[in-house]
């Protein structure tokens, strides 16, 4: 948590500094700050503070969606918007095998050419060798 914040306030005040002392020149300064807020804003955490506090208090309080087996479809959404792949597996593990939502998406495995937009068809190695 801190090195992004480290990342947004020290360039700034480091630019200023380089400047005065005429060491680099604005535009290269300027770059150079760019890149490190861009780094900075890369490395946030994905999830806020209170959103893990939420998400695993609505956790706790349907935890029992991965168990029950008379899910509504919305209860099924629910379950695999809180839960995720182990959800998607747990009630509907043909489709989720089926998508490709288990083994890391359509790149990892054999894809249908009918899904592909490739002029050149799902093998598209023998193109680049």
């Amino acid at each position: 948590m801190l090195l992004p914040i480290l990342l947004v306030a020290l360039p700034p005040a480091l630019l200023v500094k380089l400047v005065a002392a005429g060491m680099v020149g604005v535009t290269e300064g300027l770059v150079a700050v760019v890149v490190l807020v861009g780094i900075a804003v890369w490395s946030l955490p994905l999830r806020t503070v209170a959103g893990t506090r939420a998400l695993a208090a609505a956790q706790a309080r349907h935890g029992d969606l991965l168990e029950r087996a008379d899910l509504e479809p919305a209860e099924v959404g629910l379950a695999v918007a809180l839960f995720g792949t182990r959800a998607a597996q747990a009630l509907m593990p043909r489709f989720a095998r089926d998508a490709g939502l288990l083994d890391g998406g359509r790149n990892s495995h054999q894809v249908d050419s009918r899904l592909d937009s490739s002029p050149w068809g799902a093998n598209t190695s023998s193109f680049w060798n």
